[in-house]
């Protein structure tokens, strides 16, 4: 997750908390990106891709929707409620995903560890 995270991901979790606050069920927005299998591989990509030239913005989607299946609604959506605080006052990556729901146990850590590196901690 590039040091920032793309305004795509951005806007699916902030539908995500409007979809929320209205009863709205959290859904996927993007296909599935044909051209990398994890997010890291999609960092690794040299030169960086524009996001208007290259959208794999299904991976940050599958990931965020992963940590809701696991973490339930209210847990879920608490957390990124806080990323989402965060993003408005720095970039965030995956350090900052990694802590902000990685507080929620071995098996957030485990699902974001299956999407940025095709592997389980």
């Amino acid at each position: 997750m590039c040091r920032g995270l793309t305004r795509a991901w951005h806007r699916s979790w902030s539908g995500w908390l409007t979809n929320a606050r209205v009863g709205t069920p959290i859904a996927p927005l993007y296909v599935p990106c044909s051209y990398v299998r994890t997010i890291a591989e999609l960092e690794s990509l040299a030169p960086k891709p524009s996001e208007d030239e290259f959208r794999c913005n299904s991976l940050g989607e599958g990931l965020f929707l992963d940590l809701y299946s696991t973490l339930g609604k209210a847990e879920f959506l608490q957390r990124l409620s806080k990323l989402n605080a965060v993003s408005l006052v720095q970039p965030v990556g995956i350090e900052e995903v990694r802590e902000t729901f990685g507080a929620g146990g071995e098996l957030a850590m485990a699902v974001i560890d299956r999407w940025y590196h095709g592997t389980e901690s």
